[in-house]
């Protein structure tokens, strides 16, 4: 959640000048039209690309976590307790798709597997554990 709210504050940037700019513009101005117009596409589609290489880059790095993570004490290993590589945190980023389209089932899973894998864990040959632990 606090991964999403990073997301969310760097969002409403660009999101309350497209509401400023369709409050003024008019069809008239095209100008103003096409500033619009990009900054909607800024949202639509770099938000979610941005969040992508955000997510991927932090837990592949040396630092193994998100912002969020990181403040929640925990890290991303693969399964034999190293640092995980890009691809691994894409495939990762990924399948939480398919973790929110189960009805966030694919999350709960984590709770009862044997080894504490959610759903979109489990293709990437990851594991989420404290910072702490090796």
């Amino acid at each position: 959640m606090i991964d999403y709210s990073i997301l969310a504050v760097a969002c409403s940037v660009p999101g309350l000048a497209a509401m400023l700019i369709a409050e003024t513009a008019t069809q008239a101005n095209s100008q103003a039209m096409m500033v619009l117009a990009g900054l909607v596409f800024l949202i639509v589609i770099g938000a979610p690309v941005g969040f992508w290489i955000y997510c991927a880059a932090m837990e592949s790095s040396a630092r193994q976590a998100t912002l969020g993570k990181a403040l929640l004490g925990l890290r991303v290993i693969d399964l034999d307790g190293h640092r995980i590589t890009f691809s691994q945190a894409r495939l990762r980023h990924f399948g939480k798709i398919l973790s929110m389209l189960s009805f966030c089932f694919g999350y709960y899973m984590a709770g009862w597997s044997h080894k504490k894998q959610a759903l979109h864990d489990i293709p990437a040959k990851c594991l989420v554990v404290r910072a702490d632990t090796q």
